[in-house]
C-alpha cells in the first residue's frame, strides 16, 4: 500500500520539483536555524521561490490577477504581498491545484531568468 503523503509535503515537493526543473536554478537556505528556515530557489543569484514548511512564497506579476481573485475566496490559502510577492499557506485553506502551482513557479523564475 503506498502512503499518500499530506497536503503541505506534497505542495513543498512539488514546488521544488517544479523549480528545479527550471534551467540556471540554484538551491540555499534563508533564515537557516530558525523558524522561519526555508529553502530558497534562485535564478542568477536572484531568489524566486521560497519554500518552507507553513508555507510557500513566489513572485508573480503576469498572473498576479488570477492570484489576486483567488484569494478573495472565502478560506484561501494565498496571502498577496507587496511587490507582487505571494504566500501560499500550506497547513489550511484552499490552495491551487498542481498545474497552476507549477505555472506560477515558472513564471516567478522567468521574472529573473535572462538567458546569457
Amino acid at each position: 500500500m503506498t502512503r499518500t503523503p499530506d497536503p503541505a509535503t506534497h505542495r513543498t515537493g512539488l514546488a521544488s520539483k517544479a523549480a528545479k526543473a527550471l534551467p540556471d536554478v540554484g538551491e540555499g537556505v534563508a533564515c537557516a536555524g530558525t523558524s522561519i528556515e526555508t529553502r530558497t530557489f534562485t535564478v542568477h543569484g536572484k531568489a524566486f521561490l521560497f519554500v518552507g514548511a507553513k508555507n510557500l512564497r513566489l513572485k508573480l506579476v503576469r498572473s498576479a490577477g488570477e492570484a489576486g481573485d483567488f484569494a478573495k475566496r472565502p478560506g484561501s490559502a494565498i496571502q498577496i504581498g507587496a511587490g507582487g510577492w505571494t504566500t501560499i499557506r500550506l497547513a489550511d485553506g484552499e490552495v491551487p491545484a498542481d498545474a497552476v502551482l507549477r505555472r506560477w513557479v515558472a513564471e516567478s523564475h522567468a521574472l529573473y531568468h535572462k538567458p546569457r
